[in-house]
């Protein structure tokens, strides 16, 4: 994908998310979730149309699994993007995924 998009975590009030960015700041994607303890419930992946069918969706997915991971926490897949095709193409995220938090 696009060297010149920088992935970050947000605060925001309603819900943190994922994010990726262009150089000028534009939101390109995001995976929207909450955390409860150490747990990190993905709700939402979201790719905006002019960066749709890259493999963003995949990209932010990866950025948020890496990070739980440094954290030493845990990834609930409420997101059906995350559940039903990132995991069953990243077998190797499994093991941080639980079924409730």
């Amino acid at each position: 994908m696009n060297t010149d998009l920088t992935f970050s975590v947000a605060s925001r009030e309603d819900n943190p998310a994922f994010e990726a960015r262009t150089a000028d700041g534009k939101l390109a994607a995001e995976l929207v979730f909450h955390q409860r303890g150490s747990t990190y419930v993905f709700l939402h992946t979201g790719v905006e149309d002019d960066y749709q069918g890259h493999g963003l969706a995949g990209e932010i997915a990866q950025y948020g699994f890496e990070y739980v991971q440094e954290q030493g926490g845990r990834v609930k897949p409420n997101c059906p993007f995350i559940r039903d095709t990132f995991l069953p193409e990243h077998p190797e995220w499994q093991e941080l995924a639980v079924e409730s938090a």
